[in-house]
C-alpha cells in the first residue's frame, strides 16, 4: 500500500512490535551508549543496564551494572538491578549475592527482597523465597509482582498443603499482572 503526502508517494511503514523481541547485536539497531560519553557517570549506566536488560541484551546490561558499581561500589539500586538480571538470566547463586549486598545497604528496597525471593526460588529454597516476597509485600502492599510471587507464582505452588488461599485482592492483582504480561509479550526469552 502507499499513501499520498505532500505530493510524495510514500510506502506505508507499519512498525514491528519490539515488547518481548530479543535484540541481537548484528540487528543493526543503534543503542545509547553507541552515542553516549559514559565514563565516570552512575545514572547513565544504571539507565543503559536497564535498557540492555529489556531488549533482551543481558551481557551488556551485566556489564553496565557493574560499571556502575565500579563507580559507586555498594550502590543498593545497582546491586538489585545486577541481581534481577543475573536472576532472570538464571544465574541464581550470583544473583542472590549481589541482591543480600543490596539489602544490606538499604534493607527497604522492596525490589531487591522480590528479587532475593525469586533467586531463592530457582535455588529451591522456597521457604527462604516466601519470607523475602513477604518481606517485599511489608515493604510495599501494592506490588502487584510481589503478591503474585507469593499467591499465583512458584512460591504457592512448591509450598503444596500450606497454600495459603488468596484474598480477593491477591487473586485481582494476579489476573492484573497476568493481563500485563501476556499484553506486553514479557515471556522469559530461551
Amino acid at each position: 500500500r502507499r499513501r499520498r503526502q505532500s505530493g510524495l508517494d510514500l510506502p506505508v511503514v507499519r512498525p514491528e512490535p519490539f515488547a518481548g523481541r530479543r535484540v541481537e547485536a548484528d540487528d543493526g539497531l543503534r543503542m545509547p551508549e553507541d552515542d553516549l560519553p559514559l565514563a565516570g557517570n552512575f545514572e547513565a549506566l544504571l539507565c543503559l543496564g536497564g535498557c540492555c536488560e529489556k531488549t533482551g541484551r543481558w551481557e551488556a546490561g551485566l556489564a553496565h551494572y557493574r560499571q556502575a558499581l565500579a563507580i559507586r561500589p555498594g550502590a543498593a539500586e545497582a546491586l538489585s538491578n545486577l541481581g534481577g538480571l543475573l536472576s532472570q538470566m538464571k544465574r541464581p547463586a550470583e544473583a542472590l549475592d549481589a541482591l543480600d549486598q543490596a539489602i544490606a545497604a538499604a534493607p527497604q528496597r522492596a525490589e531487591a527482597w522480590l528479587n532475593r525471593g525469586k533467586a531463592l526460588n530457582d535455588m529451591g529454597r522456597c521457604e527462604e523465597a516466601l519470607q523475602s516476597h513477604e518481606r517485599a509485600l511489608t515493604l510495599q502492599p501494592g506490588s502487584v509482582e510481589a503478591w503474585y510471587s507469593i499467591f499465583g507464582g512458584r512460591t504457592a505452588a512448591s509450598r503444596g498443603d500450606r497454600m495459603v488461599q488468596a484474598t480477593p485482592a491477591a487473586r485481582a492483582a494476579i489476573r492484573t499482572t497476568s493481563r500485563r504480561i501476556r499484553m506486553q509479550g514479557l515471556s522469559q526469552p530461551n
